[in-house]
């Protein structure tokens, strides 16, 4: 049985992958290295370091310096912006990816009907689209090989009859989404829990500290220093949305098990094009409410007035 991987799916989804992947870690190692300097100029504010009684205070010196590093590393996100390249090129890679998966199995609007000419047309007209959305967003790299964007993968599936492009679109699409959702869903349920946890004894520490201050027990602010970490872990919870993403992929994970209950009843082209433009659209709803809840809004792409929605990889989150 043929199968239909990311690897075969269009240049144009690799560069833009690996756009949204950069800039991902871009971000977070920017906002990883921002919270972490903030605490230790928080540790370094608590105590006083100095060589001699009237020397300069050392600690003092690399508090500043800490804040230093944490005020640049905040002029790069506002000036860069690379959580922008990160959502608006996993996007577009997920746009180009429901596209292709609906040109190579037969789904609205790419029906096997439709004369291929056309649903060539039709297809690298969205990939322009796209293209060009993405190019304003962020930069991307030339593809590291020659080809054209629609692989010879992709039309050796849209060759198989019904049968065959129902299996491979169960596999490779529907359950290999559905197994990546549980697996994500699980795994950040757990981050939650333990995120949960960690800020329990966060908070079970700064009110230690804040007994220690209300002693003059210690000269170091431990008090300053855990409400620093609190704060610390709550913006790193907010930037990764452990909780949202487990509910939202679990409900995801759901909705494709219920798709793939029905898939072996259609039978008609007429209706598995239909049948693939709603799974596609399960897909894209659970990415849609994942930038909703950045801030970010999204307008679907046109074609010959057919709305064409984007997907979730599975990637870059």
């Amino acid at each position: 049985m043929r199968k239909l991987s990311d690897a075969g799916l269009p240049l144009l989804y690799q560069s833009a992958d690996d756009a949204s992947l950069s800039a991902q870690t871009r971000f977070l190692a920017a906002t990883k290295l921002r919270l972490v300097v903030i605490l230790i100029a928080a540790l370094l504010g608590g105590f006083s370091w100095r060589f001699t009684p009237q020397g300069m205070d050392i600690a003092g010196v690399l508090a500043a310096v800490a804040l230093f590093i944490a005020i640049m590393g905040e002029v790069y996100l506002l000036s860069v912006r690379p959580e922008k390249g990160w959502y608006e090129g996993r996007a577009a890679a997920e746009s180009v990816k429901t596209l292709s998966w609906r040109y190579a199995v037969g789904g609205a609007p790419f029906s096997i009907s439709m004369q291929q000419n056309d649903a060539d047309r039709l297809f690298l007209q969205g990939l322009q689209e796209t293209l060009q959305t993405l190019a304003r967003a962020t930069n991307i790299e030339a593809p590291g090989s020659g080809g054209h964007q629609i692989r010879e993968e992709m039309r050796s599936v849209r060759q198989l009859e019904l049968a065959e492009r129902r299996r491979i679109y169960e596999r490779d699409r529907i359950r290999e989404q559905q197994g990546w959702y549980a697996s994500k869903g699980a795994w950040n349920q757990r981050r939650a829990t333990a995120w949960g946890i960690a800020l329990i004894v966060l908070e079970g520490l700064a009110i230690g500290g804040a007994a220690v201050k209300a002693a003059s027990i210690s000269p170091v602010n431990l008090l300053g220093v855990g409400g620093a970490a609190i704060a610390g872990a709550t913006a790193w919870l907010h930037v990764k949305q452990h909780q949202n993403l487990a509910s939202a992929y679990a409900i995801a994970a759901h909705e494709l098990s219920l798709i793939s209950s029905t898939i072996e009843s259609q039978v008609e082209e007429a209706n598995w094009a239909q049948f693939v433009d709603q799974a596609e659209d399960a897909i894209s709803r659970e990415h849609t409410l994942w930038k909703a809840s950045r801030g970010i809004g999204w307008e679907p792409l046109h074609h010959n007035h057919e709305s064409i929605v984007i997907g979730h990889s599975g990637r870059g989150r």
